[in-house]
């Protein structure tokens, strides 16, 4: 995390392609406002966004390349977006996707899960 002291910090989001439609509202208005995972970044700090893709579709198409492209243009960090869980049914995929994003030295340290706008955020680490 930055340290409030204006820092910008560069993030991807990965959605679920059944969503792949999707604007994002839930997830840019939790990072504006800072609620659920993106609490711990200081207000001051601003959080860019540089890659929005989809998985890819079952049993995730995309995976090994959306995160590296994001990594290309500098992300720091991955969010799972809330559609992982919000749909019926839930991803069937997405322990492996969390396990794929973890053992792959050329992929982030923090893979975060937008859960919803509520506080209770997973973390995935």
């Amino acid at each position: 995390m930055s340290g409030g002291d204006g820092t910008m910090v560069k993030i991807g989001i990965m959605i679920c392609d059944r969503n792949r439609k999707c604007i994002g509202n839930k997830c840019f208005k939790a990072i504006n406002e800072r609620d659920g995972q993106f609490m711990n970044y200081p207000k001051d700090d601003l959080i860019e966004v540089v890659g929005w893709m989809t998985c890819g579709g079952c049993p995730g198409e995309r995976l090994e390349y959306a995160p590296a492209d994001m990594k290309k243009y500098g992300a720091e960090v991955v969010y799972l977006a809330s559609c992982y869980l919000a749909g019926y049914p839930a991803c069937p995929y997405i322990e492996d996707h969390k396990k794929y994003l973890k053992n792959t030295k050329m992929l982030f340290s923090h893979i975060k899960h937008i859960k919803s706008l509520k506080k209770s955020f997973q973390t995935f680490n």
